[in-house]
């Protein structure tokens, strides 16, 4: 009992970096693109991105590219001038994938967990595939970008995955109405949904190994929810049987030092409110959901769609983890106020 009271007040502190974050979500991308790039110029649009390279050069604000292009070469609209302005934008800056602040906070998260400590910290320089301000000064005044060539092939995969990940989330909320689950409920659910995964994949590669066939799938799909977080529990000094530290990890799972921890926080809430709700779950939905999971908690202003904004706001993440939500008609003022220094 005294250890579960622990578990209640353990607190997780964000450190958030002294310069201002803002991120932009793909279709503010396109938008932006489409505005600067057609034949009669929005005057608007362009001041708004001369703001912005002002502010990048200046070392006052990071915009940071992150998967953004995904969503915009599944739209086949241009791709080219997208990746330009980005470039220009972040100025060679990109938050690491989803899954390394996944990876990371897990990593924390079981360190706490098995020191029983009261007090977490995440440092905002995770999130980043190395430090964003000193990539800045070293890309003065050329921003060298190397893509590999993405082909239809690549593009199409991409798509298929996203698709069936919002069929399988679409699954899901057909199921919740049907059983007028609340979504108290099903927040409950899916605290415990990386359980339920886990004991599923088992269940099929034990199947798989019993008819003799290739489980390669699942053992990949294991590997992030078993694999590397029973390196950590043996790394930070967890009871050190395969058994032991298999049922360990699995109390760590069931504890507040997981279910609290950003990512997990945010993605569970953002797929209960979705699941109880009437709209349908679409591709865009499962990009969108892993990525706002991963960065609000880092970024100072977000600007995203007025759908996931409602539900942000409704769900009073924005104010948790102190990240204003703004409109793309806004994002003028806000860059001429930062540019006044205010």
């Amino acid at each position: 009992m005294a250890e579960q009271l622990y578990i209640i007040l353990m607190e997780i502190k964000i450190d958030k970096p002294n310069t201002t974050v803002i991120w932009l979500d793909s279709w503010v991308i396109i938008e932006l693109t489409r505005k600067i790039k057609q034949r009669v110029v929005d005057k608007k649009s362009q001041a708004l991105f001369e703001n912005l390279l002002k502010l990048r050069n200046g070392l006052k604000i990071l915009c940071p590219e992150s998967e953004q292009l995904t969503e915009v070469e599944a739209g086949y609209r241009l791709v080219e001038e997208a990746k330009e302005l980005l470039s220009q934008v972040s100025g060679g800056v990109r938050f690491g994938p989803p899954e390394l602040a996944e990876e990371q906070q897990i990593q924390k998260g079981i360190k706490a967990y098995l020191a029983k400590t009261s007090e977490l910290t995440l440092d905002w320089s995770a999130c980043f595939l190395e430090n964003p301000i000193e990539e800045l000064k070293r890309n003065k005044p050329f921003i060298i970008r190397v893509d590999f060539p993405t082909t239809e092939k690549d593009i199409k995969e991409r798509k298929k995955f996203y698709k069936e990940l919002a069929e399988e989330l679409e699954k899901e909320r057909i199921a919740a109405l049907e059983m007028k689950q609340t979504f108290e409920t099903r927040l409950q659910i899916e605290k415990q949904g990386i359980l339920q995964a886990i004991n599923a994949l088992i269940a099929k590669y034990l199947e798989k190994t019993m008819r003799g066939e290739n489980t390669f799938n699942e053992s990949i799909k294991l590997l992030p929810l078993i694999g590397s977080p029973l390196s950590y529990w043996k790394h930070f000094g967890g009871r050190d049987t395969d058994l032991g530290r298999l049922k360990g990890l699995f109390g760590f799972y069931k504890s507040e030092y997981f279910t609290n921890l950003p990512y997990f926080h945010i993605i569970a809430h953002l797929h209960a409110v979705k699941e109880t709700g009437q709209e349908v779950i679409k591709p865009s939905d499962a990009l969108d959901i892993k990525q706002i999971s991963a960065y609000l908690p880092f970024c100072h202003y977000m600007v995203i769609d007025k759908a996931m904004t409602d539900k942000l706001r409704k769900l009073k993440l924005d104010t948790k983890y102190k990240t204003n939500l703004i409109k793309f008609g806004d994002l003028n003022a806000l860059t001429d106020s930062l540019l006044k220094g205010k």
